[in-house]
């Protein structure tokens, strides 16, 4: 049973960040369907108190609560009893199964649903919060004292302002990035809106104290620059209490973030340039980044790129031929097989490039055919 379980639930999660923007955008514009779902929202809160996406993440908290429920059976079955294997063993594997999913869902899902859909851009800014990997840590007002050299700020201060707390300055730290905003209530004041302004990579950060007080500084790691010369915001804090929490926030995410960018380094057995080849007429060539990370391959549109971004874990795939059907142009072909998932057929640019690859993926994949090296 649970085989057949991994493909579509992999096939939903995956899928679910797109879907979910897609959805945000729909509700931005005016039409029937955007109305639609409008509706269905309001019905669906009025009755549970709930939104849609908490109805649409269901499927996806599923996945620990059979661990749980499983482990929980295993815990209360004496050793003793002709079941108690079997038990353990599916445990293992609803586990497994759990881990798999797991890969295309990112912690907190639900509040990052709700801060995308809170999120106002204009013309040219965009900000995908439900990206994979990324996760909420902290939000609040912070008031912003000055504009770095480096980051396009657009409050202006007049006088002495509002207090921080009813501050329009608002900061969401999530544990790959800083994003700025500008908060906005709404007519009843029961809830709010953001304009999005800036994001800043963690990786261009780091956090200096100012001292006694609320104050506290960011600088901007820019290249080519002293230390000394770098801008700097200024930021303060609602209370000295608020200010510890940001800058003890701040630097176990930014410490946290340079450790997983060194791990991922040493994680990355291969990357570079393969066409993604489709199997049918609905299907057609891509030509993909693709990056092999530990046991996962990912693809993307372009290097360092979210645009149609997909991955798989190609622990459980098997290399072999891609079979007669592929085009004579991609001489260079191999094919990554799974007995219940989807295939993938992928296309190298040279003879050397495609040993590469195929010696690079052997060391995750749980076999290949011998016939790839003739």
């Amino acid at each position: 049973m649970i085989p057949l379980m991994v493909a579509p639930y992999t096939e939903y999660v995956s899928s679910f960040p797109t879907l979910n923007n897609y959805m945000i955008k729909v509700l931005d514009e005016e039409s029937e369907l955007s109305s639609v779902i409008k509706e269905l929202e309001r019905t669906a809160y009025e009755k549970s108190g709930h939104k849609i996406g908490s109805y649409l993440i269901l499927p996806i908290q599923r996945c620990p609560r059979y661990v749980l429920l499983l482990s929980q059976l295993l815990d209360k079955t004496p050793v003793a009893h002709d079941q108690w294997d079997t038990i353990r063993l599916l445990v293992k594997k609803t586990k497994e199964f759990a881990d798999k999913v797991n890969t295309a869902q990112t912690n907190h899902l639900e509040k990052l649903i709700d801060i995308q859909r809170r999120l106002n851009f204009g013309q040219t800014s965009s900000f995908t919060v439900t990206a994979p990997d990324r996760k909420f840590v902290k939000e609040g007002p912070l008031e912003l004292l000055n504009s770095g050299a480096d980051i396009k700020l657009s409050v202006q201060l007049e006088g002495t302002g509002p207090s921080v707390e009813e501050s329009q300055h608002y900061f969401f730290l999530f544990n790959d990035c800083l994003v700025y905003t500008t908060r906005h209530s709404s007519f009843f004041g029961t809830e709010y809106s953001y304009s999005f302004h800036s994001t800043i990579n963690l990786s261009d950060l780091e956090v200096k104290d100012n001292g006694e007080g609320n104050l506290f500084r960011l600088c901007l790691k820019s290249q080519g620059i002293e230390p000394d010369q770098r801008p700097d915001l200024i930021l303060l804090a609602p209370s000295p209490a608020d200010k510890k929490e940001w800058l003890l926030s701040l630097q176990e995410q930014i410490l946290a973030f340079s450790q997983r960018e060194d791990s991922a380094k040493k994680q990355v057995k291969k990357e570079g340039w393969l066409m993604k080849l489709g199997e049918g007429l609905l299907q057609p060539n891509k030509r993909k980044w693709v990056r092999l990370h530990g046991q996962n391959l990912f693809f993307s549109a372009a290097p360092d790129s979210m645009e149609e971004f997909e991955f798989a874990s190609v622990i459980e795939y098997r290399l072999t031929l891609p079979g007669p059907k592929v085009d004579a142009r991609f001489s260079y072909a191999f094919k990554l097989q799974h007995p219940s998932l989807p295939s993938f057929l992928l296309a190298a640019s040279s003879a050397e490039e495609m040993a590469l690859w195929l010696t690079a993926l052997n060391l995750v994949v749980v076999g290949i055919d011998e016939n790839l090296y003739r």
